[in-house]
This record gives structure tokens, sequence and C-alpha cells, in this order.
């Protein structure tokens, strides 16, 4: 995807969510911490653990809106093996996100638990080392790709105060196929191209919201 149809994308998501903010009252200003674990639907990466941080705001009379914007960061573990035993790629490095997101918060205000619904787009950054060795060969190289991400979330919130909640949720999340180039060690030959397939990533986590 070039760089044209992310910022467009990009520019969506603000203009959305801007006019959205602009019919809504703004009951309340959040900033959240959490941590999650990444399971990936490819067999290839490994599971991982990551934080998370949002910022926002709370909308409408019932305070059932919120809009915010998230960061996030995961290290991945990646493991291809090929057909001959002892010989395979390996990989390791991190992912960097940038979300946009909407919930909507059931029940009232004052409720002990509210349950929510939510979306989020945005774009993740991946960076890594990978290897191949194996028969007296080693391929080198690096993944560094952004590439747009969406998904879904669900999950409950328990007050714990009139300014603070805790939240435990399930997200999933779609990460677009990307490809990196890697180079045959100490020769100069040509380099040639990993691919990576589209991912998707089931993701539980827990937070805590402190609003003022």
């Amino acid at each position: 995807m070039n760089a044209s149809i992310k910022k467009t994308m990009r520019a969506i998501a603000v203009a959305v969510l801007s006019g959205f903010c602009s019919t809504q009252s703004l009951a309340s200003i959040f900033i959240r911490g959490a941590v999650w674990q990444t399971n990936h639907t490819d067999s290839e990466l490994n599971s991982s653990f990551g934080p998370d941080l949002a910022v926002g705001g709370i909308f409408g009379t019932a305070q059932h809106h919120e809009v915010s914007v998230e960061v996030s960061k995961y290290n991945w573990e990646w493991t291809r093996p090929s057909q001959t035993a002892g010989i395979g790629w390996t990989g390791s490095g991190d992912a960097k996100s940038l979300l946009a997101s909407y919930r909507y918060y059931f029940g009232k205000p004052d409720s002990l638990i509210r349950c929510y619904l939510g979306a989020s787009v945005g774009q993740t950054k991946i960076d890594g080392d990978l290897l191949f060795n194996g028969s007296g060969v080693r391929w080198m190289g690096k993944a560094d790709k952004t590439q747009p991400v969406f998904g879904g979330t669900v999950g409950i919130s328990c007050n714990v105060g009139s300014h603070a909640s805790c939240e435990l949720g399930y997200r999933y999340s779609e990460i677009r196929g990307f490809d990196a180039t890697v180079s045959l060690f100490g020769t100069d030959l040509p380099s040639r191209q990993i691919d990576f397939p589209k991912t998707s990533a089931h993701i539980l986590t827990a937070g805590l919201r402190v609003s003022f």
C-alpha cells in the first residue's frame, strides 16, 4: 500500500472521529494504561505480551461514547522451518501501532459493571531481523514495514471509584501482509524477497482507565 493511500485512510479516520465528537457533548477526558497478550492465528508467529496507552474523551450525557488515540507495542518471534531438517528461517523484532478507536458503553455511568463494543483502525510499524541458517548458507535481512491494521473489541468495565474503572477485554486485529528483503551473507549475490501473509490476532487486554 503506497504512502498516498495510507495518508488518505488516516485523514478519513480523523475526519469521521472529529465529526462525531463535534455532535456530542464532552463529559470527561481520560487516560488508560493496559497490557495485552497477543495470540496470532499464523502458527509461524509466537504469542507475545505488550503495553498499550490510550488518551481520549468520553462523550454524551449518558457517557456511552468513548473516542481515543492508542499507541501500543509488542515483541514478536517468527519461525518458518523448511523441508530439510535443521534448516529454516527465524526472526524477531517489535511492532508499534497507532490506532484511532471508538467504544460504545452500555448501561448507566454509575453502574458497577458496564459492557462495551468497539472498533479501531490505524497502522502498525514492523521492525525486526531475519536469519536463514543451514548447510553453511546464511541469508540475513531486516523487516521494516508500515502496514494498515483494523479490528474490533468487546469487554467489560468495572467502576472502582468515581473517576476510575478496571477493564477486561478481547480484541480481534488484522494486519495486511508484507515482504522483506534479505541478502546472502558475505556475498554480492542478488537479494531476495520473503513474503509474510496477512495475519490476524486474538488479543486479551487488562487495563485501568482514569477520567478527569
